[in-house]
């Protein structure tokens, strides 16, 4: 997430790689006094390397085989269905009017161009395979991201990662429960459970986070 990337960057030094993130948040970032955009070019021309959300493989493939052997693999995980909202918050807050799709619509158009459960996890799968070694759990943030700052000796990590929290604002004032979207949007649930169950022995994370949506999808779907 943003706010996790911002608060990692208090405690890199001249020699870490540090990605621009845009919107406003390096300058955050710098009147903080944190380490800011560096290491991350190709050549003069400033063209960048790496941008946020990369995919596993891109990154692999961009980087030298000891550090992907050597460094830690995180990524901030969050149920799927509060994810599905919040991906299609952060792509139509900016967007009013007949280019603004309804959230049904949108999860019609992913569920059209392939798996839901591909476009939500496939970016830290490589060849099908889970490549994380430390996932931080949207819905447990304090105990992962305590027990994580402890494990990488960056005392205060969650403290530092609570004074940002760029995304509150793309949430729809009414209805923030994912729940009371799908409820207004059934069509739109049962497509996610469906593919959900459908690939769910193909996905670590589903099985090892939220195994209670598995009795669930079952009696939903009657198998």
């Amino acid at each position: 997430s943003t706010s996790f990337e911002m608060a990692l960057s208090k405690y890199c030094d001249s020699g870490d790689t540090i990605v621009k993130l845009g919107r406003g948040f390096d300058k955050i970032r710098k009147s903080h006094g944190y380490c800011n955009v560096q290491h991350n070019f190709r050549n003069k021309k400033r063209e960048e390397i790496f941008k946020p959300h990369v995919s596993a493989e891109f990154i692999k493939q961009e980087i030298t085989p000891d550090i992907w052997d050597n460094y830690l693999k995180i990524a901030t995980i969050r149920n799927p269905y509060d994810t599905m909202l919040s991906k299609y918050s952060d792509r139509f807050s900016r967007i009013k009017g007949a280019k603004k799709k309804s959230f049904e619509e949108y999860i019609k158009a992913k569920y059209k161009n392939g798996s839901i459960a591909d476009f939500i996890y496939s970016r830290i799968h490589i060849e099908g395979k889970l490549v994380l070694d430390y996932s931080i759990r949207y819905e447990h943030l304090a105990e992962d991201v305590t027990t994580l700052e402890k494990q990488i000796n960056c005392p205060g990590l969650y403290q530092t990662m609570q004074g940002f929290s760029f995304n509150k604002e793309l949430r729809p004032k009414t209805g923030l429960a994912w729940y009371d979207m799908y409820a207004k949007y059934p069509t739109a649930k049962s497509m996610i459970d469906k593919d959900l169950y459908n690939h769910w022995d193909k996905y670590e994370l589903l099985r090892a986070h939220w195994p209670k949506y598995k009795s669930e999808l079952e009696k939903l779907l009657a198998v």
